[in-house]
């Protein structure tokens, strides 16, 4: 019996999607942390330590009463707060305005800032609470225990405020960006390409063309943004048909188009439909839940960005380049996507269509070439970088596209770069890279993405 394998969240696609929209949000994990610090603060306020000062003198009271001491504390945690928040706001707009608005997401799903955050907003929290279950004739024993808690909560966000303020400050360097962007497109890569062998994938053939096949009309319009497989291979296997979607996750629709094929005709029942429009979810923008393209195009603003007139900033363009060469190389050493999904007696009942990696080869390199054709020093290091990725490519299909982007990069230069070394220097780096894709290298079994 066949497992029906889906590159899903092990959630539904509905799901998933709020799930990272509220994980890449500023204010799921301060909330939560907010709401634990409140906890302890009520559960502390009626907590009595026993009598004797030689055991708790480290928990002492104030000399002053304990609420103006508290009243003191949380003055200077709001002071302490708004300053993080300043600067947060300033970094993010100044990481908008060089690397890309679309980074924003990044740096609001980092866990360390959000951590950090969070810390400041809790310990608000907490001395809020502790300040309005306070007395003002409370004995020195029974306000030591949330007292001391204050103390310590506002300590570790002194020592936090000195990290926080470190963080951002590496967070808005390109090279850190790049290499966290590249760091979760390495992740998505191994979701939606599991090592599975030639016999194991689904490769059916299309039933669009089919005479009999029906069109399933959406009822959304914008990104498709996530697709319950598994929903669909049930609701296909109920109604005894096959289901052909016209896009996969990424893709902009429009209400009333056609969103799908349906085959045989009597297969198209309202039920199927019904559960058609469950199964996609179609949102206002791209998320990365099961869009494969997704972290390829922001490495891509990032050296957009970086090689636009107003910022000339080549070295990042390179950094950006190197980062997509490492994930396009991970890219080969996985087997294709599966275009099919079987129901659990071996029948496909859902064919999707899939990113190739001739796609994602467009998507990393065609902008950035188009971007830098009268930069020698990029185009050069561009056609390194595929000169690299020949010495790895095996499957003729794989060559044969890295073999039109050498050609594409060096017509660019030729028609751009006015100094002859410059480009004599492109044409060399050609010469290599075509040299690679020639060179006879014994063929390992693998098949990979065409």
């Amino acid at each position: 019996m066949t497992r029906n394998r889906s590159p899903l969240h092990p959630v539904g696609s509905r799901l998933a999607t709020a799930w990272d929209a509220v994980q890449s949000s500023l204010w799921f994990v301060p909330g939560l942390m907010s709401l634990a610090a409140g906890a302890i603060g009520l559960v502390l306020l009626r907590v009595a330590l026993p009598e004797g000062d030689d055991a708790w003198g480290l928990l002492k009271t104030p000399a002053a009463s304990p609420s103006d001491f508290v009243s003191t504390l949380l003055s200077s945690m709001i002071t302490m707060a708004t300053l993080a928040i300043s600067i947060t706001m300033v970094v993010l707009t100044l990481a908008a305005n060089q690397l890309g608005f679309r980074l924003i997401r990044t740096f609001m799903s980092d866990r360390r800032t959000q951590v950090g955050l969070g810390l400041f907003l809790a310990t608000i929290v907490y001395l809020l609470i502790v300040l309005r279950g306070l007395t003002p004739d409370a004995a020195a024993r029974e306000a030591a225990a949330a007292v001391t808690g204050a103390t310590v909560l506002v300590l570790a966000s002194v020592a936090m405020l000195l990290f926080y303020v470190h963080h951002l400050a590496r967070s808005i360097v390109a090279d850190t960006l790049i290499n966290r962007v590249g760091d979760q497109l390495d992740a998505t890569i191994e979701q939606f390409l599991p090592d599975l062998s030639p016999q194991q994938r689904q490769h059916p053939r299309s039933i669009a063309k089919h005479d009999d096949a029906r069109p399933i009309h959406g009822r959304a319009s914008g990104y498709v943004q996530g697709i319950d497989y598994g929903l669909l291979v049930h609701a296909a296997g109920e109604a005894g048909g096959v289901v052909e979607l016209a896009y996969r996750p990424g893709h902009h629709v429009l209400a009333r188009g056609v969103h799908a094929w349906v085959t045989p005709p009597d297969a198209l029942t309202p039920a199927l439909e019904d559960a058609f429009a469950r199964a996609v979810v179609v949102g206002p923008e791209r998320t990365p839940v099961q869009d494969l393209e997704f972290a390829f195009r922001q490495l891509v603003e990032i050296g957009l960005r970086a090689l636009s007139p107003s910022l000339n900033d080549a070295f990042t363009g390179i950094a950006v380049i190197n980062r997509l060469g490492r994930s396009i190389a991970t890219v080969m050493s996985r087997p294709s996507a599966e275009r099919g999904f079987p129901d659990t007696d071996g029948v496909v009942r859902v064919i999707s269509p899939v990113s190739t990696f001739e796609g994602l080869v467009d998507v990393a390199f065609h902008q950035i070439r188009q971007a830098a054709a009268d930069q020698p020093a990029v185009l050069m290091h561009l056609l390194e970088t595929l000169a690299q990725l020949a010495e790895i490519a095996r499957d003729p299909d794989r060559k044969a596209v890295i073999a039109e982007h050498v050609d594409l990069a060096t017509e660019a230069g030729r028609r751009a770069v006015a100094e002859p070394r410059d480009v004599a220097a492109i044409e060399a780096r050609r010469d290599a890279a075509l040299a690679a894709l020639t060179r006879d290298e014994p063929v390992s079994h693998e098949d990979g993405l065409r």
